[in-house]
């Protein structure tokens, strides 16, 4: 209950502070474990999916947040669960892969931090572990505008356009018999950032004219 009404007043939220618009929601199954995994540009990142979504998810969040009394409370009711990083987090891991075996969503933002630039950073290999030893279908999600709403370091809002796509299911497979088992992991890393990067490029493709032409 509190996720949904958590997710209801974010809904509010976003549209108060600027429109957004989701596409592609029939690219995620409808039912059994998930693998989310945008970009990431900023804070309202983690929300915006949420809402996006029409499955509950849970949410892989660094776990400096949780030391934040308010924010702490306001993660938690939007199905955020620690992650310690730099560091092997084996509680973590074990949170996830029981949430993936329960047939739930989860989302994990494959960079590990926001980006500086705006422009989709290098993915860490602990997301194409979780693929291939779960064997949850990846679901490559991309995100524009949230940077531009809550800018890295501001320290207010601002009414921008923000827009979430989600892109076609990445199935990927266990490793061959005899293939290091970290050259696959980090093979599937790779293929997970390029299918982000695809759904970013359609984002960023400037949109054909349809108006009818001119007569002379």
């Amino acid at each position: 209950m509190t996720y949904w009404v958590m997710r209801a007043l974010f809904i509010v939220f976003f549209r108060l502070f600027g429109s957004w618009e989701v596409s592609g929601h029939g690219h995620v199954p409808e039912a059994g474990a998930v693998l989310i995994t945008p970009n990431h540009l900023s804070f309202l990142d983690p929300p915006l999916v949420g809402c996006a979504l029409r499955r509950p998810g849970w949410f892989m969040a660094k776990a400096e947040l949780f030391k934040i009394p308010g924010l702490r409370w306001l993660i938690r009711g939007m199905h955020a669960y620690p992650v310690k990083r730099g560091v092997p987090d084996r509680a973590s891991l074990k949170q996830t892969l029981a949430y993936l075996k329960n047939g739930e969503i989860v989302c994990v933002f494959p960079e590990g931090k926001r980006s500086v630039t705006g422009e989709l950073g290098p993915v860490e290999m602990g997301i194409g572990m979780l693929a291939v030893k779960t064997g949850a279908p990846v679901v490559p999600v991309g995100i524009r505008g949230t940077d531009r709403m809550l800018p890295r370091d501001a320290k207010r809002l601002y009414r921008a356009k923000i827009r979430i796509r989600f892109g076609p299911v990445l199935q990927l497979e266990p490793p061959a018999p005899g293939v290091d088992e970290r050259q696959a992991y980090h093979a599937a890393a790779d293929r997970i950032r390029e299918a982000i990067a695809a759904v970013l490029a359609e984002m960023d493709a400037p949109k054909a004219d349809t108006r009818p032409g001119m007569l002379g």
